[in-house]
């Protein structure tokens, strides 16, 4: 699954003093009983504005795994696993050191 770079709210530091929410262009977090939460973290932009005004440092950004639109947002693809087999097991690549 792909990851979506998106703020993770620590919600004991959180002191509900609405910055964030107001920072935030795309009106993606919102207060629910007093804790910044991100409510629609689709429409996030990754752009990290609301971290830079919490006084509390309560927002941090993180690699969340989830689905949603890739041309919204930073998005980190999930590694696909080498196809390249033999004999049903990963090739393996020697590095060879030339000899003198």
């Amino acid at each position: 699954m792909d990851s979506k770079w998106i703020p993770v709210v620590i919600e004991e530091s959180c002191s509900g003093c609405n910055l964030c929410f107001a920072a935030c262009g795309q009106a993606c977090l919102e207060l629910e009983a007093s804790v910044a939460v991100l409510a629609r973290p689709n429409e996030c932009g990754s752009e990290e504005h609301c971290i830079g005004v919490c006084p509390e440092d309560a927002i941090h950004m993180a690699w969340v795994p989830m689905e949603g639109d890739p041309a919204i947002g930073q998005w980190r693809h999930s590694a696909r696993p080498n196809r390249k087999r033999e004999f049903g097991r990963f090739c393996m690549v020697r590095n060879v050191s030339s000899r003198s």
